[in-house]
């Protein structure tokens, strides 16, 4: 069982890391300034860039949808518990990534 002390201190780690993956979703939405008579390759790579941006962002908007489900946890009291099976998520797991939702047996199923 997770003493309190512990969930606090991975809920306020949750709280630091979704501030700071809100501030990259923000900072990826910020429209760019248009460029001044472009080239072809200068298209080609804003291309490529606007790819990797959404690719980013999905990543970033996953990232925060655990988060949120990690802090929804800890309120209705069932952080640290899989949510596959049940069982107690290890300590060190937490530790290492605060939003895990599942312990490492019910990964290894999958």
């Amino acid at each position: 069982m997770l003493d309190a002390a512990f969930i606090q201190q991975m809920k306020t780690r949750l709280l630091e890391e979704k501030a700071e993956v809100e501030k990259k979703l923000t900072e990826l939405n910020t429209p760019e300034k248009p460029m001044d008579n472009p080239d072809d390759d200068d298209l080609a790579n804003d291309a490529t860039e606007d790819i990797i941006e959404e690719s980013t962002r999905v990543a970033y908007r996953g990232l925060l949808a655990r988060i949120d489900a990690a802090l929804s946890r800890i309120a209705d009291d069932t952080y640290g518990i899989c949510v596959k099976d049940g069982r107690e998520i290890p300590r060190e797991k937490l530790a290492q990534e605060p939003w895990a939702e599942r312990c490492c047996g019910a990964e290894k199923e999958e």
